[in-house]
């Protein structure tokens, strides 16, 4: 897949500061299509937002991202005060498939009270593992 010409990248870096989450997750995901590695860093920083749906929106550019830190961060969205970014959250870890997502899932429904996210949890859960066993 052409992901467009490398010299595109400097014109995308200052959109890594930009206030509207919806701008800086795509300026993200276009970076980390381009291969660039350096992009957790300001993934972290969407992560650690105090604005919901900057937080929100580091759990749609973390779905497409693997590795330990990326489940990581998914993980710490997991445990969110807004329900929505939690949601968002279970279903990225679903679509991101690391395998440690399964267990920050069965910790998560452990102690998790309500009934929508429990069964959005299970779902997620059970795509995981399905997913392993084919």
């Amino acid at each position: 897949m052409d992901n467009g010409h490398s010299g595109a990248i400097p014109h995308i870096i200052p959109f890594l500061k930009d206030e509207d989450n919806r701008i800086r997750a795509n300026a993200v995901k276009a970076l980390s299509d381009f291969g660039v590695d350096d992009i957790v860093e300001e993934i972290r920083k969407m992560v650690e937002d105090s604005r919901p749906r900057m937080r929100d929106s580091a759990t749609w550019v973390l779905k497409g991202l693997r590795g330990t830190e990326s489940a990581q961060m998914l993980h710490k969205l997991l445990l969110d005060p807004e329900a929505t970014v939690r949601q968002n959250a279970i279903r990225a870890m679903a679509q991101q498939g690391d395998p440690s997502n399964a267990e920050a899932l069965s910790t998560f429904l452990a102690r998790e009270n309500d009934p929508d996210e429990q069964v959005l949890a299970r779902k997620a859960l059970e795509y995981i593992n399905s997913s392993r066993r084919s």
